[in-house]
């Protein structure tokens, strides 16, 4: 075998145990992230690919990525086939060449969501999301500035696929609008960091069927709605100087970066807001 576990080197290929009463070949890997294999029956002398019309793999036009209901049943194995793809985890594998057929099996993790940023230690203490009955995954969760900068997050499965925005290599900034309409976001794997520079409780949703994610501000004042008429403008402004200069009530929240404290910061950080 070879593949990405093994890091397609052709003459340091995986020795699969070969039974003659059943005239199948079986091996068990345990690939620590997603990746795609092969079948050879020659290995190379060299680390130069010069063994493709011994190649056996997939019936497709492309990677034949595997799923959880193709488990135990029997998958079209051909000479110069193209790579099963297969996720993370315990996979013991089954090849018939007289049959062209593969079977693979394994335990098939739970299916979950996770969210994981700067607000977390990203992976370290990654939070899982509850999955409703509508199928859609939820959280509601306090997202903190960090010490420079905002906040960052990504989304995970259970197989560790991190789940991030869709853009042109940059972070995926979301906007004030994005929050108060609840816009769908598009998911991508891996993406880019969803980047937020508003601090506050939030709910997340997670619509992994068509790969959106929504965000919406929890309670009845957005971040940077100072005054709180529902919307963040220069009237913010004016409220928050009247409450660090006079010590004002306002309807809104004054403490725009979250840090739990009115001061010279949250100024900054409203305008920021603006610019945005």
């Amino acid at each position: 075998m070879h593949g990405d576990f093994q890091g397609w080197k052709p003459n340091e290929g995986l020795k699969m145990t070969y039974d003659p009463s059943q005239q199948v070949y079986t091996a068990t890997i345990t690939p620590e992230e997603e990746g795609c294999f092969k079948f050879t029956t020659q290995l190379a002398e060299t680390e130069e690919w010069t063994i493709d019309e011994y190649l056996w793999g997939a019936d497709s036009d492309g990677d034949f990525v595997v799923m959880k209901d193709q488990m135990g049943a029997d998958l079209s194995l051909i000479a110069k086939g193209q790579a099963f793809r297969i996720p993370a985890g315990e996979w013991t594998l089954t090849a018939s060449l007289e049959d062209g057929t593969l079977v693979i099996e394994g335990d098939w993790p739970e299916e979950a969501m996770y969210v994981a940023g700067s607000f977390t230690n990203w992976s370290e203490d990654m939070v899982a999301m509850e999955k409703g009955e509508d199928g859609l995954y939820t959280i509601e969760i306090e997202i903190a500035m960090p010490t420079e900068g905002n906040a960052e997050f990504k989304f995970v499965d259970e197989f560790g696929k991190w789940y991030g925005g869709a853009t042109d290599g940059n972070n995926f900034v979301i906007t004030q609008e994005q929050i108060d309409n609840k816009t769908p976001l598009t998911l991508t794997i891996p993406g880019m960091n969803f980047e937020l520079p508003i601090a506050g409780k939030y709910i997340l949703t997670v619509d992994r069927a068509n790969m959106t994610f929504t965000i919406a501000a929890v309670g009845g004042f957005a971040q940077g709605d100072v005054n709180g008429d529902g919307v963040v403008s220069g009237a913010d402004v004016t409220a928050l100087y009247n409450v660090l200069l006079d010590g004002a009530t306002v309807a809104g929240n004054p403490d725009v970066n979250g840090d739990n404290i009115v001061n010279g910061s949250d100024v900054t950080a409203l305008y920021n807001i603006l610019l945005q």
